[in-house]
């Protein structure tokens, strides 16, 4: 059996459960930077922060693009993850990233790269 690597986006980072998408959308405080609307809640309740990345329809129509873009971020993420580690006796966090750039230059890798980054940095400071 393999290590896991510790730049992995393991699956249960993901936030998948339907319930506590709403909670994080309808509770979560939301800061915009770039292409990019980040929301966030702690959560007491989990043992590892969990983060969503979402690309709405209105905003990009091919569902290839859609799927290109949240590749990109999910990447972003994974690759600079470490900027969030939990100091001790910190809860983690719900993350939700939602893409919302409106030109061909906000779909570009360094982009997105850079808003996520950027969103990370941020995301350290509340911690």
């Amino acid at each position: 059996m393999m290590a896991k690597n510790n730049q992995s986006f393991q699956q249960e980072q993901r936030l998948k459960r339907k319930r506590d998408i709403r909670r994080l959308f309808e509770q979560g405080a939301r800061y915009k930077q770039g292409p990019i609307v980040r929301y966030y809640l702690r959560c007491p309740e989990l043992t590892q922060h969990q983060i969503l990345f979402a690309v709405p329809k209105k905003v990009v129509r091919k569902a290839v693009a859609r799927n290109k873009i949240k590749r990109r971020m999910r990447e972003a993420y994974r690759l600079h993850q470490a900027l969030i580690t939990l100091p001790q006796g910190t809860p983690p966090l719900m993350l939700g990233f939602l893409y919302l750039g409106k030109t061909n230059r906000d779909s570009r890798y360094t982009y997105i790269e850079e808003a996520i980054v950027g969103e990370l940095h941020h995301i350290a400071t509340l911690i």
